[in-house]
């Protein structure tokens, strides 16, 4: 799967994650990103609801590439539920994510609310 998602062809990755009885949370996380990075942002959304409707818990690296993917589609609507979710979830405590919400916010136009995660974040990483 990794290898077609590396060719750039998330077609024939997405039918190997297909056939995969019971994907873990690290293969949702190769084909979301996968995704996201081929400029694909709609089916790494349907991956994340796919992942939460089969209560699979996701991780920061699906967080990223959950709001990377609003941030593409300019969905600020569904960026501020995702948003939400960090919150309820806990991965606001994570400085790539809320690095990821402030980028988001900015692509969406809100840069009130990208001051506000900037302001909020409990720490700031300042190595490069």
């Amino acid at each position: 799967m990794n290898m077609y998602i590396e060719c750039n062809n998330n077609g024939y990755a997405h039918r190997v994650f297909d056939r995969i009885v019971d994907p873990c949370v690290v293969m949702y996380n190769a084909i979301i990103m996968g995704y996201m990075r081929s400029s694909e942002p709609n089916e790494s959304l349907l991956l994340f609801r796919e992942l939460q409707v089969k209560k699979i818990k996701p991780t920061d690296v699906t967080i990223l590439g959950v709001v990377s993917s609003c941030a593409l589609l300019g969905t600020l609507g569904f960026g501020k539920w995702v948003h939400e979710y960090v919150k309820k979830n806990g991965f606001d405590q994570c400085v790539k994510v809320n690095t990821a919400l402030i980028d988001m916010y900015a692509k969406c136009g809100s840069l009130t609310d990208a001051i506000s995660v900037f302001e909020s974040m409990p720490y700031m990483d300042t190595q490069a």
